[in-house]
Protein backbone atom coordinates (compact mmCIF):
# COMPACT_ATOMS: atom_id res chain seq x y z
CA UNK A 1 0.00 0.00 0.00
CA UNK A 2 1.15 3.52 -0.70
CA UNK A 3 1.88 5.83 2.23
CA UNK A 4 -0.95 8.22 1.20
CA UNK A 5 -3.41 5.36 1.17
CA UNK A 6 -2.17 4.22 4.58
CA UNK A 7 -2.55 7.77 5.94
CA UNK A 8 -6.12 7.95 4.63
CA UNK A 9 -6.93 4.55 6.12
CA UNK A 10 -5.46 5.59 9.50
CA UNK A 11 -7.41 8.83 9.40
CA UNK A 12 -10.63 6.98 8.61
CA UNK A 13 -9.93 4.50 11.42
CA UNK A 14 -9.48 7.41 13.87
CA UNK A 15 -12.77 8.93 12.77
CA UNK A 16 -14.55 5.59 13.21
CA UNK A 17 -13.05 5.13 16.67
CA UNK A 18 -14.23 8.58 17.70
CA UNK A 19 -17.70 8.21 16.25
CA UNK A 20 -18.24 4.81 17.85
CA UNK A 21 -18.42 6.16 21.39
CA UNK A 22 -19.69 9.69 20.98
CA UNK A 23 -23.24 9.32 22.29
CA UNK A 24 -22.06 10.67 25.66
CA UNK A 25 -19.10 12.74 24.38
CA UNK A 26 -16.73 10.71 26.53
CA UNK A 27 -13.19 9.84 25.54
CA UNK A 28 -12.70 6.17 26.32
CA UNK A 29 -9.52 4.12 26.46
CA UNK A 30 -10.43 2.73 23.03
CA UNK A 31 -10.59 6.31 21.65
CA UNK A 32 -7.18 7.07 23.12
CA UNK A 33 -5.70 4.13 21.26
CA UNK A 34 -6.51 5.96 18.04
CA UNK A 35 -4.22 8.86 18.86
CA UNK A 36 -0.45 8.98 19.19
CA UNK A 37 0.70 10.28 22.60
CA UNK A 38 2.45 13.60 22.74
CA UNK A 39 4.95 14.84 25.40
CA UNK A 40 2.60 15.59 28.30
CA UNK A 41 0.62 12.35 28.03
CA UNK A 42 -2.36 14.00 26.30
CA UNK A 43 -3.65 12.61 23.06
CA UNK A 44 -3.38 14.71 19.92
CA UNK A 45 -6.73 15.83 18.54
CA UNK A 46 -8.67 14.57 21.57
CA UNK A 47 -10.12 17.90 22.74
CA UNK A 48 -10.66 19.21 19.22
CA UNK A 49 -12.58 16.07 18.30
CA UNK A 50 -14.94 16.45 21.26
CA UNK A 51 -15.68 20.08 20.43
CA UNK A 52 -16.42 19.36 16.78
CA UNK A 53 -18.79 16.41 17.19
CA UNK A 54 -22.50 16.96 16.77
CA UNK A 55 -25.21 15.01 18.52
CA UNK A 56 -27.18 12.25 16.84
CA UNK A 57 -30.77 13.27 16.09
CA UNK A 58 -32.28 10.13 17.62
CA UNK A 59 -36.05 10.47 17.42
CA UNK A 60 -35.89 14.08 16.21
CA UNK A 61 -38.52 14.63 13.53
CA UNK A 62 -38.66 18.43 13.79
CA UNK A 63 -36.31 20.14 11.34
CA UNK A 64 -36.13 23.41 13.29
CA UNK A 65 -35.38 21.62 16.58
CA UNK A 66 -32.70 19.53 14.86
CA UNK A 67 -30.99 22.62 13.42
CA UNK A 68 -31.25 24.61 16.66
CA UNK A 69 -29.73 21.71 18.61
CA UNK A 70 -26.91 21.55 16.02
CA UNK A 71 -27.48 17.84 15.55
CA UNK A 72 -26.17 15.81 12.62
CA UNK A 73 -28.18 16.45 9.46
CA UNK A 74 -27.42 14.79 6.12
CA UNK A 75 -28.05 17.59 3.64
CA UNK A 76 -30.64 16.45 1.15
CA UNK A 77 -32.03 19.94 0.62
CA UNK A 78 -31.07 19.88 -3.05
CA UNK A 79 -33.68 17.13 -3.45
CA UNK A 80 -36.13 19.12 -1.30
CA UNK A 81 -35.61 22.03 -3.69
CA UNK A 82 -36.27 19.77 -6.67
CA UNK A 83 -39.52 18.51 -5.13
CA UNK A 84 -40.61 22.04 -4.20
CA UNK A 85 -40.09 23.62 -7.62
CA UNK A 86 -41.37 20.78 -9.80
CA UNK A 87 -45.13 20.68 -9.81
CA UNK A 88 -46.66 17.32 -9.25
CA UNK A 89 -48.17 14.94 -6.78
CA UNK A 90 -45.84 12.82 -4.71
CA UNK A 91 -46.50 9.72 -2.65
CA UNK A 92 -43.81 9.20 -0.03
CA UNK A 93 -43.76 5.52 0.85
CA UNK A 94 -40.91 4.76 3.24
CA UNK A 95 -40.56 2.37 6.19
CA UNK A 96 -41.13 3.49 9.77
CA UNK A 97 -38.48 5.81 11.22
CA UNK A 98 -37.12 6.61 7.76
CA UNK A 99 -37.42 10.40 7.91
CA UNK A 100 -40.88 11.08 6.45
CA UNK A 101 -41.91 13.41 9.29
CA UNK A 102 -38.53 15.17 9.18
CA UNK A 103 -38.95 15.70 5.43
CA UNK A 104 -42.42 17.21 5.92
CA UNK A 105 -41.05 19.37 8.75
CA UNK A 106 -38.27 20.53 6.39
CA UNK A 107 -40.86 21.62 3.81
CA UNK A 108 -42.89 23.33 6.54
CA UNK A 109 -39.86 25.32 7.70
CA UNK A 110 -38.93 26.27 4.14
CA UNK A 111 -42.37 27.57 3.21
CA UNK A 112 -43.19 29.10 6.60
CA UNK A 113 -39.86 30.79 7.41
CA UNK A 114 -37.93 30.85 4.13
CA UNK A 115 -34.20 30.20 4.40
CA UNK A 116 -33.98 31.09 8.11
CA UNK A 117 -33.10 27.53 9.21
CA UNK A 118 -31.10 26.50 6.13
CA UNK A 119 -27.77 28.26 6.68
CA UNK A 120 -24.92 26.26 5.17
CA UNK A 121 -27.19 23.82 3.33
CA UNK A 122 -27.41 23.32 -0.44
CA UNK A 123 -30.84 24.90 -0.76
CA UNK A 124 -29.50 28.21 0.56
CA UNK A 125 -27.92 28.84 -2.85
CA UNK A 126 -30.81 27.39 -4.88
CA UNK A 127 -33.96 28.85 -3.30
CA UNK A 128 -34.80 32.29 -4.71
CA UNK A 129 -38.33 32.62 -3.28
CA UNK A 130 -38.50 35.40 -0.69
CA UNK A 131 -42.19 35.05 0.16
CA UNK A 132 -43.25 32.94 3.14
CA UNK A 133 -46.57 31.18 3.50
CA UNK A 134 -48.97 30.04 6.18
CA UNK A 135 -48.76 26.27 6.41
CA UNK A 136 -51.46 23.81 7.44
CA UNK A 137 -49.86 20.62 8.68
CA UNK A 138 -51.90 17.56 9.58
CA UNK A 139 -50.12 15.10 11.86
CA UNK A 140 -52.02 11.84 11.64
CA UNK A 141 -50.03 10.35 14.51
CA UNK A 142 -52.32 12.45 16.73
CA UNK A 143 -55.32 10.34 15.72
CA UNK A 144 -53.78 6.87 15.56
CA UNK A 145 -55.82 5.37 18.42
CA UNK A 146 -59.46 4.87 17.51
CA UNK A 147 -61.97 2.10 18.11
CA UNK A 148 -64.09 2.36 14.97
CA UNK A 149 -64.79 4.40 11.84
CA UNK A 150 -66.96 6.87 13.74
CA UNK A 151 -64.30 7.70 16.34
CA UNK A 152 -61.73 8.01 13.55
CA UNK A 153 -64.02 10.44 11.72
CA UNK A 154 -64.52 12.51 14.89
CA UNK A 155 -60.77 12.69 15.56
CA UNK A 156 -60.03 13.56 11.94
CA UNK A 157 -62.58 16.38 11.94
CA UNK A 158 -61.13 17.65 15.23
CA UNK A 159 -57.58 17.55 13.81
CA UNK A 160 -58.59 19.40 10.65
CA UNK A 161 -60.66 22.01 12.47
CA UNK A 162 -57.83 22.65 14.94
CA UNK A 163 -55.30 23.06 12.13
CA UNK A 164 -57.61 25.30 10.12
CA UNK A 165 -58.43 27.48 13.16
CA UNK A 166 -54.68 27.93 13.76
CA UNK A 167 -54.32 28.85 10.08
CA UNK A 168 -57.18 31.38 10.26
CA UNK A 169 -55.73 32.88 13.46
CA UNK A 170 -52.40 33.32 11.70
CA UNK A 171 -54.14 35.01 8.77
CA UNK A 172 -55.95 37.43 11.07
CA UNK A 173 -52.86 38.45 13.01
Amino acid sequence: MSSKLLEKAASLFKAICLASSRLNNVITERDKSCYPKINNGEFRGQQMAINQLKGLPLGTSDFIALRMADEIYVDKTEMVFSLAVNRGKYFLARPRRFGKSLLISTFESLFKYGLRDFKGLAIENLWKEEATYNVVRLDFSEIKDFADAESFSERLISLISGSVSNFVSALNS
